[in-house]
């Protein structure tokens, strides 16, 4: 992310040129501008918010573009195409930070990882932590890995249980 530091210290747009589809081009300056899009996101949208079209991000979108626009030669038409791209890089970093809210022995993380620790504040975090644990499929997916107990259950007894 250098040239991109470089380019914004230095009041440059850096380029970026698009497909027939509206997508970049990796080796044309798409890869730093979606490494980007996920640097921003990270920075700017907590992980506490479970949708992007949650209201209150209105204000965070708006950041977002503002920012990109100020480093990369994009225009209009694109912005959904970014837009989309903060989505799905949010929705990246907020499962990224689900495999993390366990540790070894299964006890629930109260503080996010050093990796996290500068972009999520604590009280993010046990807001995130007491959202995923209190969900139905976090607790399905915390039990699909079978323990040695639950390994010995008949199957046909598990299915009726489960009817």
């Amino acid at each position: 992310m250098k040239s991109v530091v470089r380019a914004r210290s230095n009041n440059n747009k850096l380029m970026v040129e698009w497909n027939a589809k509206g997508q970049p081009c990796n080796n044309k300056g798409g890869n730093k501008l979606v490494s980007y899009i996920g640097v921003v996101v990270r920075q700017n949208i907590s992980i506490k918010f479970k949708h992007w079209s949650d209201e209150r991000l209105n204000a965070a979108n708006d950041i977002i573009w503002n920012d990109i626009i100020a480093i990369f030669d994009v225009d209009e038409q694109h912005k959904d195409y970014i837009m989309k791209s903060a989505s799905k890089a949010l929705r990246e970093f907020r499962t990224n930070c689900g495999k993390c809210l366990r540790d070894a022995e299964g006890n629930v993380n109260l503080k996010p990882l050093a990796k996290y620790a500068n972009l999520i504040d604590d009280a993010d975090w046990i807001e995130f932590v007491t959202y995923r644990t209190l969900d139905e499929k976090f607790l399905f997916e915390q039990s699909e890995t079978p323990s040695p107990s639950s390994a010995t259950v008949d199957l046909d007894v598990m299915w009726m249980d489960a009817r």
